[in-house]
């Protein structure tokens, strides 16, 4: 099994790029989903999230807390462009083979917190890896 883990925000446009070009990280990165941001108009949501890093299974709390740690700095940009059309997440993507099972998570007190700081909500996936075959 393989965890890995980025900041993410989802918005409309515009606060997605004040986002970006506030926060100014080399390792982020935007576009935009292909989701509407409404059942009526054109609006689509906006993507803006760190790169992924791999957390150490045997210590994710540790990893987890490191990355919030690394991207405090941004915690009060991010906030300031809360509101109820933008939503802040750490993501967590669990990748496991047939046969595993996706572990359990515990997050520390510190760790919660940070989470809170940053006004985020916590999203985490279990995905099991498919391997292709391909007959000759």
């Amino acid at each position: 099994m393989r965890i890995d883990a980025y900041l993410r925000v989802l918005s409309d446009e515009h606060t997605i790029r004040a986002i970006e070009k506030e926060t100014n990280l080399s390792n982020a990165s935007v576009k935009q989903l292909k989701a509407r941001r409404g059942v009526l108009g054109e609006e689509m949501w906006w993507n803006w999230q760190t790169a992924r890093v791999p957390i150490d299974i045997d210590n994710a709390d540790d990893g987890l807390k490191k990355l919030l740690l690394a991207h405090r700095p941004i915690f009060p940009i991010i906030r300031k462009h809360e509101g109820p059309e933008t939503d802040v997440y750490l993501e967590i993507v669990m990748q496991y083979e047939e046969g595993e099972e996706p572990w359990g998570l515990h997050l520390s007190a510190e760790t919660v917190l940070l989470l809170s700081e940053m006004g985020g909500a916590l999203d985490v996936d279990a995905v099991q890896i498919v391997h292709n075959s391909h007959d000759g």
